[in-house]
């Protein structure tokens, strides 16, 4: 990758950060300051091309949040992280919402 392309990713990654969803947000506050094992994850990282909603950089993991948008696309995009070596796991926003406990053991589990 381009180091003008790698800018421009942290540009967007920078942007989302600052216009994060409730759920992202809910997430982050029990993601940030290492709270899950020790393990850091920074919230809106450029990965592989990608900039995915969280990353812990350790187990090379993106974790990504789901609402209503094109679920085919976001299958594909899991397929090329894997393929570059990242493991995907994805939560869509209602179980977050609803059971965020589940959503944290489960992220803590794949670590």
């Amino acid at each position: 990758m381009t180091m003008k392309v790698q800018l421009r990713k942290r540009d967007v990654a920078r942007h989302l950060r600052r216009a994060s969803t409730d759920v992202e947000s809910m997430l982050w506050a029990c993601l940030r300051g290492r709270q899950i094992s020790g393990l850091k994850f920074p919230r809106q990282h450029p990965v592989g091309g990608f900039v995915v909603d969280f990353f812990c950089t350790s187990g090379s993991l993106a974790v990504e949040l789901d609402g209503e948008h094109n679920a085919a696309a976001d299958l594909d995009r899991s397929a090329l992280l894997q393929r570059r070596g990242v493991a995907v796991i994805r939560f869509m926003n209602e179980l977050v919402r609803s059971d965020i406990e589940h959503v944290l053991s489960e992220i803590d589990a794949t670590c």
